[in-house]
């Protein structure tokens, strides 16, 4: 019975691989998976929490690129009930004085831009926005006319806005909720007009002339929002 072995020498060593891993390789997360089978570019938007604002506001926000999205908005006015309660005495009593009237709706606006702090994803994530914001209200139907001029009581705001916000979808029903904290900078524009008695027009009587009054204010404030939208 014969046994044979069989050896092979090898001259060279044996050579070490080493792998790293990088950004491409890593699996990618949840967020990252929904960008890949889809990106959304648009979104329409419902801003409830203006309501109270006296303000129906709807936004449109697209995708501009990298990590920006341009915000714009258009919304009917009616009556700001939290500015005429704060600010009633300077207002001129619109919401209580019966010679204004009802208000008469008007055309408000705004624009801004964001940026998302994580990279854009369909719209969602944590961001900041630089905003500016119009609003007008009148009174347009008040039943006495002034003595000089052609001042409609009302108020207009002028706002600059700075916010910081996270928006977030909702798989189930493919809608956006977004919420917001900031602060802005207002200029307020309050026109009102001021009873004044003047002599009558017979001896030692008096009449009532209304005088138009414009005020001008300007104030910060603190800004919190919610949002209601859909991502197309």
């Amino acid at each position: 019975m014969n046994f044979y072995i069989l050896a092979n020498g090898q001259n060279n060593g044996a050579t070490i691989h080493v792998f790293y891993p990088s950004k491409e390789t890593l699996p990618p997360s949840s967020a990252q998976q929904d960008t890949m089978r889809h990106t959304d570019k648009n979104c329409i938007k419902w801003n409830w929490s203006v309501l109270t604002r006296g303000e129906f506001l709807l936004d449109y926000e697209r995708y501009l690129g990298g990590n920006f999205t341009l915000e714009l908005g258009i919304g009917v006015t009616y009556e700001d009930f939290l500015f005429e309660a704060t600010y009633n005495s300077t207002s001129g009593d619109f919401s209580t004085n019966p010679n204004y009237g009802s208000p008469s709706p008007g055309l408000g606006g705004e624009a801004g831009l964001k940026y998302y702090l994580t990279g854009y994803d369909n719209m969602e994530g944590l961001f900041l926005e630089a905003t500016i914001s119009y609003r007008p209200y009148s009174y347009s139907n008040a039943i006495f006319k002034p003595a000089t001029g052609s001042v409609i009581p009302g108020y207009d705001f002028l706002d600059e806005q700075f916010k910081f916000g996270y928006s977030e979808s909702h798989l189930l029903t493919n809608l956006i909720t977004e919420f917001y904290v900031g602060v802005g900078f207002r200029n307020a524009t309050i026109a009102s007009y001021e009873e004044e008695l003047v002599p009558g027009p017979t001896k030692n009587s008096q009449t009532t002339i209304y005088v138009p009054q414009t005020t001008h204010v300007t104030y910060f404030q603190f800004l919190l929002g919610f949002k209601l939208g859909v991502p197309f």
